[in-house]
């Protein structure tokens, strides 16, 4: 991993440009002496596993105009409804086998 010279972000990849600022960073290293250099490779930092196809999205800014967020929470709304039929039907079963279970130890 590298930290950008120019904003700080640190990168996972030095041989493309920074994910924050758009700095070709093979084109900074290039120019900076060995001693520069050095201070901006992070060590010690895991690395992750790269699993093909599969990238790690941040999401540093999230900006949403206020109609559009309103129809995103209604259809978000409409979503869950089939999700809480569901659990509604597990908890009447689940009442309904107990129910059965301590009437027919009773009798």
């Amino acid at each position: 991993m590298i930290k950008c010279p120019e904003c700080g972000f640190i990168n996972l990849d030095a041989s493309k440009p920074c994910s924050d600022c758009g700095l070709d960073l093979i084109d900074a290293l290039r120019r900076m002496p060995d001693e520069e250099k050095q201070k901006l490779y992070v060590k010690g930092s895991p690395r992750e596993p790269v699993i093909k196809g599969v990238q790690k999205v941040i999401i540093k800014d999230f900006d949403m105009p206020f109609g559009s967020m309103i129809l995103f929470m209604f259809k978000w709304g409409l979503a869950a409804i089939p999700a809480i039929i569901m659990l509604t039907a597990l908890v009447v079963f689940a009442l309904l086998l107990i129910t059965g279970a301590l009437t027919s130890v009773s009798k």
